[in-house]
């Protein structure tokens, strides 16, 4: 009754066990249908992939119950009407708790699931590019290798033509 407590809708009763929710990677893997689900419309695709998609039967009912009466309606007051009428419904306090955890089951567990897929993602780049930084650091070393080379290979050029043109400027040429 955790879950319906922190929505206010069931009160504690002072020695009755408290059953908290934990959410399901906690505890125990439950299988969930993630291929194609969308960040942009994630809790919308997790309840499609998964059969979640049906509300009537639902946690909602109560959002819907709640939202069908006055906004001035007292909490407590509301709190008990929607408990009653959650019977008209063919709902029990035990099958809307049960809706609820397995919602919040499969939605922590689809998130689990793409949060790992993407962090291995991240990873797997992650390693590229730390390559892709040594290869191009490689190729640099090699580029200034080459640049070195050339401004040798100029050197002695230049060194060359200047002493081979001061000597034919010796012998007499093209004074």
């Amino acid at each position: 009754m955790g879950l319906l407590k922190k929505l206010h809708l069931v009160e504690e009763i002072p020695g009755e066990p408290v059953d908290d929710y934990v959410p399901a990677d906690e505890y125990e893997d439950i299988p969930v249908e993630t291929d194609g689900v969308q960040a942009e419309s994630f809790v919308r695709d997790v309840y499609e992939k998964n059969d979640l998609s049906d509300q009537t039967r639902s946690i909602f009912k109560v959002e819907e119950l709640i939202n069908s009466f006055p906004k001035e309606m007292p909490a407590v007051t509301k709190k008990a009407s929607v408990l009653a009428t959650l019977g008209v419904f063919a709902l029990t306090l035990d099958e809307v708790e049960e809706d609820a955890k397995k919602r919040c089951d499969v939605l922590d567990a689809a998130f689990t699931a793409i949060k790992n897929e993407k962090e291995a993602e991240i990873a797997e780049n992650e390693t590229a590019i730390e390559a892709r930084k040594k290869e191009i650091e490689e190729l640099e070393n090699k580029n200034a290798a080459l640049k070195g080379e050339i401004s040798a290979a100029n050197n002695q050029t230049s060194a060359e033509i200047d002493r081979i043109d001061a000597l034919w400027k010796f012998v007499g040429g093209n004074e």
